[in-house]
């Protein structure tokens, strides 16, 4: 027989052992004693798992960077960095690096000293976008609606055409107009037309008894804006198309200058629908 301090020392180094290889400390009351050179192997074999399971997780958090795309690297090539232009030059700019297939739109970000924003303005030029107006009106008025330009003229009638999806925002219609005397009519569309920013209100110039006049400012080109949740101070607009003529691109971005005031402009950067954004000095 072993003596007993033999057997106490090998087993302390045997539940050592066990710890390090996250097995119970009872073992030895469960199963027959294990060679230390099988649980150091057993160890040794976990300790490579590991490494090699770590260097997989390496792998795959490590990610290729994303390769931009030849138009977008050749537009934003074409802008000075950290550069401020004219207004003239900024909109030749623009229309040279813009790389849609299509008329993309210019759009004018002005920062304001003033915060929370809201209202109308109508642009010389349009913003080249065509307005399908609806207008919802009483019967006497569905005439004058129509007169001045409105696409879809009605009351009750149309407010359930729209309500059941025969008239569908966005492709029958891009703006809605209401007489006062509707908005019975009008409240229970809200759920459709206050997500795309279509619900009439007298804030915007869309609720108004003068029907004709509000239908035939829309189709005039009269935007409505309203300054960004997150920041109040900067708001977006719309001012044309890239093939604009310059000179009108310029006169709808003046009147919209002129229309918050020259004193109240913080900055301003001009941008396309694909093309980077150029910032116009102020001067």
């Amino acid at each position: 027989m072993r003596p007993k301090k033999e057997e106490s020392a090998k087993k302390k180094r045997l539940i050592e052992l066990s710890a390090r290889i996250g097995e119970p400390e009872n073992i030895f009351d469960t199963v027959e004693p294990v060679a230390e050179e099988k649980i150091e192997e057993t160890s040794a074999k976990k300790v490579e798992e590991v490494s090699e399971t770590e260097g997989e997780e390496e792998v795959k958090v490590a990610k290729k960077p994303k390769v931009k795309g030849k138009k977008l690297v050749n537009s934003r090539s074409l802008v000075g960095k950290n550069k401020k232009y004219n207004l003239t030059e900024a909109l030749e700019l623009v229309k040279k690096a813009s790389y849609s297939k299509f008329p993309g739109t210019v759009e004018v970000h002005i920062i304001l000293g003033d915060k929370e924003q809201r209202g109308t303005l109508s642009l010389p030029h349009g913003t080249g976008k065509t307005m399908k107006v609806a207008a919802i009106v009483p019967d006497a008025k569905i005439g004058e609606a129509k007169e001045a330009g409105a696409d879809h003229a009605g009351g009750a009638e149309l407010a359930e055409q729209i309500k059941s999806g025969k008239l569908v925002a966005g492709r029958d219609f891009n703006a809605v107009v209401a007489d006062p005397s509707t908005m019975p009519i009008l409240a229970p569309l809200a759920k459709i037309l206050g997500p795309k920013g279509l619900m009439p209100n007298p804030k915007n110039g869309t609720v108004g008894p003068n029907i004709a006049q509000l239908v035939s400012n829309l189709k005039k080109g009269q935007l409505s804006f309203k300054a960004e949740t997150p920041n109040p101070y900067l708001i977006h607009l719309p001012v044309g198309k890239v093939n604009y003529e310059v000179a009108k691109l310029e006169e709808n971005i003046n009147t919209v200058i002129q229309h918050f005031g020259a004193n109240k402009v913080k900055k301003i950067t001009v941008s396309a629908t694909m093309a980077p954004g150029i910032e116009v000095t102020l001067s």
